[in-house]
C-alpha cells in the first residue's frame, strides 16, 4: 500500500493478510482507495494522528509508529510530504514486541526468561482430579469436599 504515482501503488490484496479486525481493514482499504484517488500524497504530521484517532490507536503506539519511519529514513521533517509510504500500512503491518522492564533486569545480570503459557488445570493432574470431582458433586448439588 502506497501513495504516489499510479505506477507504484501496491494491490489492496496485501491488506488482507494484516493482523486488523474485519471492520478495520474495511476502514484501511477504504481509506486506501480514497487516498489513491484523491490524495496521491500527504502530510506526515496531519495524518499520524488522525488516522490513530480514527482506528482506535493508543499515543503510544502512535509514537512508535513516528519513532519507527524515523528510523527507516522514510520520514522527512514536519509539513513535509511523504509521497511513498502511508501511516495506515505501518498500523496494519507493524507489530510491537512486548517489552517487559524485568526481563531487561534479568538481561542485565545474566539470567534468561522463559515465558510460560496461561495457567490451564489440565496440565495439572491434582487440579484435573479437583475439577472433576467438584463438578460431579455439582451436578449431584453437593457440598464441594474432598475426602481422601
Amino acid at each position: 500500500m502506497q501513495c504516489g504515482s499510479s505506477s507504484k501503488f501496491t494491490p489492496v490484496k496485501r491488506i488482507k493478510k494484516c493482523a486488523l479486525s474485519v471492520k478495520e481493514k474495511i476502514f484501511v482499504s477504504n481509506v486506501y482507495n480514497f487516498l489513491r484517488k484523491e490524495n496521491p500524497s500527504f502530510s506526515v504530521d496531519d495524518t499520524v494522528e488522525k488516522t490513530s484517532n480514527m482506528m482506535g490507536v493508543s499515543k503510544s503506539t502512535t509514537f512508535k509508529v513516528i519513532s519507527e519511519l524515523k528510523k527507516s529514513k522514510k520520514y522527512v521533517e514536519s509539513g513535509s510530504i511523504l509521497p511513498h509510504l502511508t501511516v495506515l500500512e505501518v498500523f496494519a503491518t507493524k507489530t510491537f514486541p512486548k517489552r517487559h522492564d524485568t526481563d531487561e533486569i534479568t538481561k542485565e545480570k545474566g539470567h534468561e526468561v522463559l515465558r510460560l503459557p496461561p495457567y490451564f488445570y489440565v496440565f495439572n493432574p491434582i487440579e484435573l482430579i479437583r475439577v472433576l470431582k467438584k463438578r460431579i458433586n455439582m451436578l449431584n448439588k453437593r457440598k464441594f469436599q474432598i475426602r481422601f
